[in-house]
Order: C-alpha cells, then sequence, then structure tokens
C-alpha cells in the first residue's frame, strides 16, 4: 500500500476524531473555543453529523477498497474509541 492511500485514510479517521468531539461538546466549545464552526454556528449541527458520518463511511470503504485490514480496524477501533471518549451517555434517557 503506498503512504498517499494510507494518508487519505488517515484524514478522514482525523475528520471522524474532531468532528465527534465537537459535535458533542457544542456547548463547551461555546465557552472555550468560540471560534470552532459548530460553536460559532458557522456550520450548523446538521452539515456536522453529514461530515462526520461521510468521512466515517469513505474511510471504511476506502481502507477496504484498497485491501489494508490492518487500516480499516485501526480505523474502525479508533473511530469507535472517540465515540466511547467524547458522548456522553449519561446524558440519554432510557425509557423501558
Amino acid at each position: 500500500m503506498p503512504w498517499g492511500q494510507g494518508m487519505v485514510v488517515f484524514v478522514f479517521l482525523h475528520v471522524v476524531n474532531c468532528g465527534i468531539n465537537q459535535l458533542c461538546d457544542i456547548e463547551i466549545d461555546k465557552i472555550n473555543k468560540p471560534y470552532l464552526p459548530l460553536a460559532s454556528g458557522q456550520l450548523s449541527f446538521k452539515s456536522g453529523v453529514t461530515i462526520v458520518a461521510s468521512s466515517s463511511i469513505l474511510g471504511l470503504w476506502f481502507s477496504w477498497m484498497i485491501g489494508s485490514w490492518p487500516l480499516f480496524w485501526t480505523f474502525f477501533i479508533n473511530n469507535t474509541l472517540a465515540a466511547i471518549y467524547s458522548v456522553d451517555v449519561s446524558s440519554f434517557q432510557f425509557h423501558y
């Protein structure tokens, strides 16, 4: 696998990791980092979700297409860990 192909996947990885964090921390970022696109209102929440979801799908698809299973699983596991780190599950209300 040429290094350029791996870099494309890691760009998607970075977009997903930063995007998940920004989507989950909009209120905190409005205070600490008001210049970020979501916190400043330059980018809507829906657009942010679309960018993150598209980057996630494209990163998984591209790593699968180039046939690098280590890269695929690195992408998948890293994004899963980023979501676990960023998403505040205690704020969700589960109805039984």
